[in-house]
């Protein structure tokens, strides 16, 4: 029996009959259809890794900066100010762009 692919009920991910797998609609990756989310649906694993390392970048980039101030001859409370504003942003990250 050849793979058939339809679109599951309610969602934008394909489903992959003969197979049994699901295609993301952002990168193509197919993947298990055992692995759905605990609601229903699914997350798709490479994008949540890309994701994941995109986060881990953005945290070791933080953690530079801390570790430049310490580096600089700045007074104590330059310093306590520019690493307020750096864990600030570490733990806010930007909105994502669509």
């Amino acid at each position: 029996m050849s793979p058939v692919i339809f679109k599951s009920p309610g969602t934008e991910w394909d489903r992959v009959v003969g197979i049994t797998g699901v295609e993301c609609p952002d990168c193509a990756f197919t993947f298990d259809a055992a692995h759905e989310d605990e609601g229903g649906g699914y997350s798709c694993p490479l994008c949540s890794e890309i994701a994941l390392q995109a986060e881990v970048e953005r945290l070791r980039e933080a953690l530079d900066s801390i570790a430049t101030l310490h580096s600089l001859h700045d007074t104590k409370a330059d310093r306590a100010g520019h690493m307020q504003t750096i864990a600030r942003q570490a733990l806010n990250p930007p909105e994502e762009e669509k």
